[in-house]
């Protein structure tokens, strides 16, 4: 919910411990799209970090759909984020998917310190 590129997002949490995601990307070659994802999410406040990964191979035209962040706290004013995206998709060659999604991660990752920013700051 903290990028643009999502218009809608809902989860149900899975007796397994994943998330079950479902929403409405947008994207400037396909126009708005639903999703559905099944990430692993896992939280450790006391060590300060917060870590989701998804793996997904063949749903809805995606060969390859596969990813996570972790965001990790350093010290009091500085935190940690690492963001890694691979999507490969039938249809289109990989260096336009790539191309779009290297314009798309400086929006993410600032995306990513404002909220983490946020929520350090409305405590």
């Amino acid at each position: 919910k903290i990028t643009r590129y999502i218009s809608e997002l809902s989860s149900q949490k899975r007796d397994d411990g994943r998330v079950h995601l479902t929403g409405v990307a947008h994207s400037r070659l396909w126009g708005d799209f639903p999703f559905e994802s099944d990430v692993t999410h896992v939280e450790k406040p006391a060590q300060g970090e917060y870590r989701t990964a998804w793996h997904e191979e063949g749903k809805a035209g995606f060969v390859v759909d596969r990813g996570g962040w972790t965001v990790k706290r350093l010290s009091d004013d500085q935190s940690l984020l690492i963001f890694s995206l691979q999507m490969e998709i039938d249809g289109y060659p990989n260096f336009l998917i790539r191309n779009i999604l290297m314009d798309r991660v400086g929006t993410v990752v600032q995306s990513m310190r404002d909220e983490v920013t946020k929520r350090t700051t409305d405590k």
